[in-house]
């Protein structure tokens, strides 16, 4: 399915990948992003943040939010 812009959308930056490379980071995600994908979640990688250590990064997504869905 394809990203409306015009929906709700909520960013997530709960996915950790364990690599301090930026390059495989971007990968990592985006891959995690294609299986999200095809199991049916309509969302899109907007790319990666490192955290302080310097030895991981965060994922940075966004999920398209249905009107019915609640946020907590």
């Amino acid at each position: 399915m394809l990203f409306d812009p015009e929906k709700k959308t909520r960013i997530d930056m709960d996915t950790r990948v364990p690599t301090g490379d930026t390059g495989k980071a971007h990968k990592i995600c985006r891959e995690i992003a294609e299986q999200l994908r095809r199991k049916g979640n309509v969302m899109r990688h907007l790319g990666v943040k490192k955290n302080k250590s310097g030895k991981s990064h965060q994922c940075i997504q966004a999920f398209e939010v249905d009107d019915e869905e609640q946020y907590n």
